[in-house]
């Protein structure tokens, strides 16, 4: 605001310059520019009166990145996951500025932390992310936060359900010993691959199909 300026007869020109990436003119008593840049800022008034008298004087304007980032767009991939396996944990940040630290905090579904991890930028989907191992049964929460170089940060939360769709693998069954006499016992077995088998049960026919035991 230059309207303090004063001369004898009337101040005819206002004119304001500084540099924003490149130098930048305004004209006016009262001029308003949005800044691109963010920084402390020399500006020079420059006035003159109808003869072409001038006077000039500076000062310093400080702009500040006050504007917090913004979350959008939180997503995991798979979801539902299969357990054990992995998730692509990942969201989007609306940001003018620099985004200067993003992380992401996974819960177990027990409710434990599981890491507080940083989260890497993908440059083709701008997106933020982090593959989270997972290795228990139910629903893991992730916090998801981002702050910018001013400090100003945005938090929002996305949770993914670890499942187990896949039916256990018998790799192989036997007995031993694989031959007895009739009314000797014998140990079955049987290898199976589940990492959640819960249980398991025998079958035993006899000669020819009939009668049954588990």
């Amino acid at each position: 605001d230059g309207s303090g300026s004063t001369d004898n007869v009337a101040v005819v020109n206002y004119t304001w310059t500084f540099v924003d990436g490149g130098t930048v003119s305004l004209y006016g008593v009262a001029p308003s520019y949005p800044f691109a840049n963010l920084g402390v800022f020399a500006v020079t008034l420059t006035v003159r009166d109808s003869s072409g008298n001038s006077a000039a004087d500076s000062m310093n304007v400080t702009v500040l990145d006050v504007v917090p980032p913004s979350i959008t767009n939180p997503m995991t991939v798979p979801s539902p996951a299969e357990v054990p396996g992995t998730a692509n944990v990942s969201f989007a940040v609306v940001e003018r500025n620099t985004v200067a630290l993003a992380t992401i905090a996974g819960y177990r579904p027990d409710g434990s932390l599981d890491a507080n991890a940083s989260a890497q930028l993908d440059g083709a989907s701008g997106r933020y992310y982090v593959v989270w191992s997972l290795a228990q049964l139910g629903t893991y929460r992730f916090v998801l936060y981002a702050e910018d170089q001013a400090g100003n940060w945005d938090a929002d939360e996305i949770t993914v359900l670890g499942q187990d769709t896949i039916a256990p693998q018998v790799a192989g069954i036997g007995a031993s010993p694989a031959r007895v006499h009739h009314g000797t016992a014998v140990r079955l077995w049987a290898e199976v691959a589940d990492p959640f088998l819960d249980a398991g049960s025998v079958e035993v026919r006899a000669p020819g199909g009939g009668g049954g035991a588990h």
